[in-house]
């Protein structure tokens, strides 16, 4: 190969690569998305469990764990865009024009991201309310117990104070 061939063959290496984190920041951006309508689907079971008057802790704990780890993955993706984002920032503002579409892919993207956090929050706010209404209907039915269970005892107490009585009168028949 020609000097020139190598330097030409170097250059859209190095193109490819860069292109490659910019196809990159975009598909975390969609995994993101895919997560967070993950995490919509998760609280609108929770709301469910939440209104449901028999539904159990243990079911509420489930939802909570589910949306935990998919958290996690949306940290993850967070950390790894920002990571990749310093590498090719640069390259993005010099040539600007070669990505146009994928800089265009990924502002839709984020317009996307946006407003599917915004009803995310509204949804986390609003199972919050719910769970602290169930918390409360929870804590009143526990004092009714507890009320009642005082009561139950006071009455056994009261009766075994009570002497038994033999009977008054007895019948003699002879």
């Amino acid at each position: 190969k020609t000097t020139l061939s190598k330097i030409e063959t170097g250059k859209r290496g190095k193109i490819m690569t860069e292109n490659n984190y910019v196809v990159m920041l975009r598909e975390s951006l969609e995994k993101k998305i895919e997560i967070l309508n993950e995490i919509h689907i998760e609280n609108l079971h929770q709301k469910e469990v939440l209104k449901d008057p028999l539904s159990t802790p243990d079911e509420l704990k489930e939802t909570i764990d589910r949306k935990d780890k998919l958290i996690d993955v949306i940290n993850a993706l967070d950390n790894g865009f920002q990571q990749m984002y310093e590498r090719v920032k640069k390259i993005l503002d010099v040539d600007r024009a070669l990505y146009t579409d994928e800089i265009a892919k990924m502002q839709n993207l984020i317009s996307e991201l946006t407003a599917l956090s915004a009803t995310v929050q509204a949804e986390e706010l609003r199972n919050k309310d719910l769970a602290t209404a169930k918390f409360a209907q929870v804590r009143a039915q526990a004092k009714k117990v507890n009320s009642l269970q005082g009561a139950v005892n006071s009455y056994n107490q009261n009766m075994g104070k009570l002497n038994v009585v033999d009977p008054q009168f007895l019948d003699k028949k002879n």
